[in-house]
């Protein structure tokens, strides 16, 4: 139980720290538009501060697993698509976000993005 408490503790601080130097790293970026790929715990999060920050209509949401291609799912109020709903046709003011090193999301993101500044964030 102590072991648990402690790690929560943990994820909450690397949270916290994440949210501040994600404020930080994307207030130059205030009239760019955002795409967010994935949707886990780290996806979440950046959609939860991308909304306080004011940013919810210029932030387009995918995510490759965990949602079904007729569900609609909304974080903080920003609708998240399965990515087969995504339009490749960005211009260079997106600024996305992937929340994984995996490398098949990079390279499906160097495939489809090309041109365009990927910037990643990884706990």
């Amino acid at each position: 139980m102590i072991a648990d408490v402690s790690y929560r503790q943990y994820v909450q601080k690397k949270s916290t720290d994440l949210k501040k130097q994600l404020i930080s790293d994307l207030k130059p970026f205030k009239n760019n538009s955002f795409v967010i790929w994935g949707n886990g715990g780290l996806g979440r999060s950046i959609l939860g501060v991308l909304s306080e920050m004011g940013f919810k209509n210029n932030v387009k949401a995918f995510c490759n697993s965990t949602i079904g291609e007729d569900e609609v799912l909304y974080v903080d109020g920003i609708q998240v698509l399965p990515c087969k709903k995504a339009v490749y046709t960005y211009q260079d003011s997106f600024f996305i976000i992937a929340t994984s090193y995996k490398k098949e999301v990079i390279e499906y993101m160097s495939e489809n993005f090309k041109d365009i500044s990927l910037k990643f964030f990884c706990l």
